[in-house]
């Protein structure tokens, strides 16, 4: 996804317009007079898409009407519209793998003033990323934590744009080569800048229990329902400084670095110094669950849905992800087939990635797709083919 291509969405951001559109981000234009500019009065949320699908959205969008709720913004749409504008949004940036910022702040007023104002529409401000999922391998040394002093608003639960503390403490991370920082509160080890905190210890899983001090992780919900699958016994406590030191394992979790294994925390060693096993059962069935959302229906897939089709303006940049066992003939067997559809594998982007084992080759194939019809017939030759073992 080249960044001169990003497209983004915007709604607002001008006192009293309600113009909605999608625009190339370096077009986006928002009012200085924004309260998210002026007061930080806004939430936001960050969902990760994998293969084109957004992952867990309803999960977001949940958390984003808590959110709006918490603070008195009027939530712009209904989950169902939501989905479509980010759908589309996906689909505009190429699909693939990506991360989706969207943001709601409480609009554009005529002035400066710490009173809410009434009559004005909130803004709303979504765009894409690139995104490469973290894999075993890169996790494979574990990663560094700082601890640092807790000086967040009494509100951590609600995910606002006021980053600042936050910030600060990342920032005293990365300084001294750290990856991320634990926020210390009343000698309490309470979760990371952006990221819940996990500790392992007899092999146990323990996270700070949901309060105002702590964000309600989307991902922090699925890492506790795959703990329950694998039968590992998880316990909501608080940590006290002393045990996290002395745990076996170490952990963030959140949206774009999924599951984090932490081996070092202020240059100590956690355990043997090595991402532990409890992390890497999790890990591998939080893949797994990621696997399973390849068989939810998505914009991209979807020929006979002519509401969905409506999404997609065509000439467009179009990913399609083949799987298939790790055969030599695999690879230009793929291409010969989708470049005979596209006028010659020049067309075609490539992008491949092995399985850790080796065993399966992932293909992922960007495109100038024309017409639904020509995406329509690239996937029915592809699930035809013996060598593919999934098209998405």
């Amino acid at each position: 996804m080249a960044k001169s291509l990003l497209w983004a969405y915007l709604s607002g951001g001008v006192h009293g317009q309600k113009d909605q559109a999608f625009v190339h981000t370096d077009k986006a234009r928002i009012s200085p007079l924004d309260r998210g500019f002026l007061f930080g009065d806004a939430v936001y949320e960050v969902m990760p898409v994998y293969a084109g699908r957004v992952f867990a959205l309803d999960r977001h969008l949940k958390r984003l009407a808590r959110s709006l709720h918490e603070v008195a913004i009027a939530d712009p749409y209904p989950p169902s519209r939501w989905a479509e504008l980010i759908e589309e949004l996906v689909v505009r940036n190429g699909g693939g793998d990506q991360l989706v910022y969207l943001q709601v702040s409480r609009g554009a007023d005529e002035g400066r003033d710490h009173r809410f104002p009434q009559g004005v529409p909130p803004t709303v401000f979504m765009t894409g990323s690139p995104y490469a999922p973290p894999t075993v391998e890169r996790f494979a040394s574990g990663r560094s934590a700082f601890t640092q002093p807790d000086l967040r608003w009494g509100r951590c639960d609600i995910k606002t744009v006021m980053l600042m503390a936050n910030c600060m403490a990342k920032e005293f991370a990365g300084e001294r080569g750290g990856n991320e920082a634990v926020l210390v509160r009343d000698g309490m080890a309470m979760e990371g800048t952006s990221s819940t905190l996990y500790i392992v210890s007899g092999g146990k899983i323990i996270t700070p229990p949901l309060s105002n001090a702590i964000l309600p992780g989307v991902t922090r919900e699925v890492v506790l329902e795959l703990a329950a699958d694998l039968k590992v016994p998880v316990e909501q406590r608080n940590i006290p400084l002393d045990e996290l030191f002395a745990a076996d394992e170490v952990w963030f979790s959140n949206t774009s670095a999924e599951i984090m294994p932490v081996t070092k925390v202020d240059d100590r060693a956690i355990g043997s110094g090595k991402p532990g096993p409890v992390w890497r059962q999790v890990f591998d069935a939080f893949q797994a669950r990621k696997a399973e959302e390849w068989e939810r229906p998505v914009a991209c897939a979807l020929p006979d849905a002519q509401a969905v089709q409506s999404m997609i303006r065509y000439p467009t940049r179009f990913p399609i992800k083949v799987m298939g066992r790790n055969a030599t003939e695999l690879k230009p067997a793929v291409l010969a087939l989708v470049g005979e559809l596209v006028g010659g594998p020049q067309h075609i982007t490539l992008t491949e990635r092995t399985s850790e084992n080796g065993n399966f080759l992932a293909l992922t194939l960007t495109i100038d797709a024309q017409s639904q019809q020509q995406v329509d017939d690239i996937y029915r030759a592809l699930t035809k083919h013996p060598l593919v073992m999934m098209a998405l």
